[in-house]
């Protein structure tokens, strides 16, 4: 049975990149921690952190304050500091190669692109680690991918986003009380890998 004892979502600090598609896994980490009546406990690098019970289990919800690209930093001092194995965290992250509206929750693997996903796994020194992607989708023009990732959700994107923070609502806990076997059989889409 997995363990996850802390979840961390990816993204980029400061007003600028609220509500972009790079922020969501940040955006619903944070979405996730508001159905809890808990503060944020800030500490003296500027990591906020909620610890909670899920399935009257102890889990930490931690938002960096890092750039993206730079999040291994972060991620391996964290793990140093709380004693972490690296298959006891779930990162939630962006990722172009699904399409908006859906997840994918993968024990490890590599980095597909995603800089701060390379940077994860450069600095924790292995790529076994769970996660849970959350689809953007590509831009529509080719050699625009930063201009999208960095680009905020428009209106009708806005809607579909309200199905993927329920169903990300429902995916933690399954994933923490039930394992990640079991959360990928029932959340990843049937017939993909």
């Amino acid at each position: 049975m997995d363990s996850i004892k802390a979840i961390i979502g990816l993204g980029n600090p400061g007003p600028r990149y609220e509500n972009t598609r790079h922020n969501v896994g940040l955006d619903l980490l944070s979405n996730f921690a508001s159905t809890y009546p808990l503060s944020w406990h800030m500490d003296r690098a500027g990591i906020a952190v909620l610890e909670v019970q899920i399935s009257l289990k102890s889990v930490m919800l931690i938002k960096l304050n890092s750039y993206m690209n730079l999040s291994g930093d972060p991620v391996s001092k964290l793990c140093r500091k709380f004693k972490l194995d690296a298959n006891e965290i779930l990162i939630l992250y962006d990722d172009m190669d699904l399409p908006l509206g859906t997840i994918r929750i993968r024990p490890g693997g590599g980095a597909g692109g995603h800089k701060g996903m390379e940077s994860i796994i450069a600095l924790l020194g292995t790529e076994q680690f769970p996660r849970l992607r959350i689809g953007i989708g590509k831009p529509r023009i080719e050699g625009e991918e930063i201009r999208h990732v960095l680009g905020k959700f428009t209106g009708k994107e806005k809607k579909d986003l309200e199905a993927v923070r329920f169903t990300v609502g429902e995916a933690i806990p399954e994933i923490v009380e039930n394992g990640l076997n079991k959360a990928m059989g029932r959340f990843n889409v049937k017939g993909e890998r």
